[in-house]
């Protein structure tokens, strides 16, 4: 099931997409840059993070947000205060991470580490 289009809401502040079974952020992420302070992409544990080495700044079909390293996507959501991405990408059962999960969760901590300076909380697992 796809998501509509919800860069048709210019004004939205806060997203919560959590359990919602995504695996790759949504294409429209990047509009919303001028309004979205929260996003919630909790429990979507087949989330997959972009690997921020790739130069592309949008997906496979020139839509958006799926390629974006992480400074990319801060500077598409300057008024970004809070990301919850507690579950996602989840590996159960597994006694290490894979090479997916280690590229998620590095886009993580490139992500934190850079909102950190305008006060971007990331939430995410340690595990």
């Amino acid at each position: 099931r796809a998501l509509p289009d919800l860069s048709l809401l210019p004004r939205l502040e806060a997203l919560n997409l959590s359990e919602n079974s995504l695996s790759r952020l949504p294409h429209f992420l990047p509009r919303l840059g001028r309004s979205l302070r929260f996003l919630d992409l909790s429990g979507n544990g087949a989330l997959k993070f972009p690997n921020n080495a790739s130069p592309s700044s949008s997906d496979s079909n020139g839509r958006g947000a799926a390629a974006l390293a992480p400074g990319a996507l801060l500077a598409s959501l300057p008024r970004l205060r809070a990301l919850d991405a507690r579950g996602a990408h989840a590996e159960a059962g597994l006694g290490y991470w894979s090479e997916d999960k280690c590229v998620s969760m590095r886009f993580l901590c490139a992500l934190a580490k850079a909102g950190k300076r305008r006060g971007l909380r990331v939430f995410m697992d340690k595990e």
